[in-house]
């Protein structure tokens, strides 16, 4: 069997710092997307639904991507993902420059799109690792969105002061500086030399897709009906509770009169709770079974949710902020 370890390497490490990137740029727009909905229209509704909007640009392509990355190779399609989360983010800032909401829940839609496609680099890990050590390779990777989670305040902090200083609205100085980094994640993922799936191939382990190709031909993975329906139900309960929270809880406490930092804090710790834990989940789910960790994880995402709306003291939304991200 070939020695590809060093480019395993290389190739974690890439993905590594591009999840960091878009971990951070999701934080930033379901931090400061509902402040800004809030602020061009004074509706909580649409407010709340920025997050969904998002989720459901992803939606819109995670497949037809999935596809993509089948065909022209897992490197090929994230750097692609780039384009629509850069235009995205220009935009929300000009939309929110000239005070057109119409405009942000296009530019909103679009990132969700980018995003959708930036989050198959948990396809291009898996590809690289053996079946009984995938649960700790995308655990890995995520655990590199806790680096990004906590640059996200500092950013915010930077979009304020030179909001104070300048014509330019704090929420948009902040999503500048964001495409800056999103745009900074082409060079690191033009570094991979061999394509994951590649990797794959080589090492004789089977593709994480839905479809495969050589050359000409083309076989279908089939997969058991009832895991994959449970997979679909506890996903969509999981996302819909976290997806509604995440805007909901930025708009509630704006409501009580906290800053935007301290709005973007209270999002960092839900993504800490998000992938700051995931190596040891990963394991967990490798040890004790993917059903078993589901569910843990459904009960504790459920009381986070019922924490929230019952206080209005900041560390105690933290608090459920944290156990939603980590169910």
């Amino acid at each position: 069997m070939e020695d590809l370890t060093g480019e395993i390497r290389r190739n974690t490490r890439a993905l590594i710092v591009h999840q960091a990137i878009t971990s951070l740029s999701i934080q930033t727009v379901v931090a400061l997307g509902p402040l800004a909905m809030f602020a061009l229209t004074s509706s909580p509704v649409l407010s709340g639904l920025v997050s969904a909007i998002t989720w459901g640009g992803r939606l819109a392509i995670v497949y037809q991507s999935g596809i993509l990355m089948d065909r022209f190779g897992r490197k090929n399609v994230l750097i692609a993902g780039v384009i629509p989360m850069t235009l995205g983010y220009l935009l929300m800032i000009y939309a929110v420059s000239i005070g057109s909401s119409l405009l942000l829940i296009g530019g909103l839609a679009v990132f969700g799109i980018g995003v959708g496609i930036a989050q198959q680099n948990r396809i291009a890990m898996t590809d690289m690792y053996p079946p009984e050590s995938r649960g700790f390779a995308v655990g890995k990777l995520y655990t590199a969105s806790v680096a990004g989670s906590f640059v996200a305040p500092v950013i915010a902090w930077a979009g304020e002061v030179l909001g104070a200083t300048t014509k330019m609205k704090p929420t948009a100085i902040t999503w500048a500086l964001m495409t800056l980094l999103i745009v900074s994640s082409v060079p690191v993922l033009r570094g991979m030399r061999v394509d994951p799936k590649e990797i794959a191939l080589r090492l004789h382990i089977k593709p994480r897709t839905l479809t495969t190709f050589n050359g000409a031909d083309h076989t279908a993975v089939r997969i058991p009906k009832l895991p994959l329906i449970a997979t679909y139900v506890t996903s969509a309960a999981s996302q819909g509770n976290m997806v509604m929270l995440m805007g909901l809880a930025s708009l509630y406490l704006h409501d009580l009169g906290y800053s935007q930092t301290l709005v973007s804090i209270a999002v960092t710790i839900h993504v800490l709770g998000m992938y700051g834990f995931s190596t040891a989940i990963g394991r967990l789910a490798d040890r004790a079974g993917r059903p078993q960790t589901i569910m843990i994880g459904q009960i504790v995402a459920g009381l986070g949710a019922l924490l929230i709306p019952m206080t209005t003291n900041h560390l105690i939304v933290d608090l459920g902020m944290l156990m939603i991200g980590l169910g």
